[in-house]
């Protein structure tokens, strides 16, 4: 018998549909690398997914926008829930830290999340505030990961790094004075 609803998360994994309703999901724009824009099938396999779904949730306005700028159509069928968060858990701590300046930056150590935008101005600032920390929390490409090795090597107590699973990242945040979340793809 047919399903109540189908879910497909991202909306891209949408195919035709049976006789039952359909919805996708996206959490952001992932079709601006510049291997998709290049290649005409996998812009097209984007489109005609969400040209199957009766409805479209998406976390960001950009998403919608984006859509709107390529493909009106599938831009309507699209409401706006913006992500969740806990405030109790991201809630600010009280001051008992040093004099250090906290730079957090929570995200993916790679060029779409703007690794590269943070770590060229980096030595500037650093040579130019010496209580400035940097404490980078996320998962690294290769070359990230040899450039910020370097960076610490260079500037062994102003750079930290290390992961967190997603229920920890609460504790990296109440570290912060300032939190960047550079990008370079929408």
């Amino acid at each position: 018998h047919a399903q109540a609803l189908t879910i497909f998360s991202p909306f891209s994994l949408a195919q035709v549909p049976e006789d039952n309703p359909a919805v996708g999901i996206s959490h952001g724009v992932f079709w601006d690398y510049a291997e998709i824009q290049s290649n005409p099938t996998a812009m097209q396999d984007v489109y005609s997914a969400g040209k199957h779904l009766d409805a479209m949730v998406s976390v960001d306005t950009n998403t919608i926008n984006a859509l709107r700028a390529s493909a009106a159509s599938l831009a309507e069928k699209f409401e706006y829930i913006p992500n969740f968060v806990d405030v109790d858990a991201f809630d600010v701590c009280p001051d008992v830290r040093d004099k250090k300046i906290v730079v957090l930056y929570p995200r993916r150590l790679y060029r779409p999340r703007g690794f590269w935008l943070v770590v060229d101005v980096l030595p500037e600032i650093l040579e130019s505030y010496p209580q400035v920390e940097f404490l980078f929390v996320g998962r690294a490409d290769r070359d990230a990961e040899e450039h910020l090795n370097e960076l610490m090597e260079r500037y062994p107590d102003h750079i930290r790094w290390y992961w967190l699973p997603p229920e920890e990242m609460p504790g990296a945040y109440q570290q912060a004075d300032i939190t960047l979340i550079p990008t370079v793809h929408s």
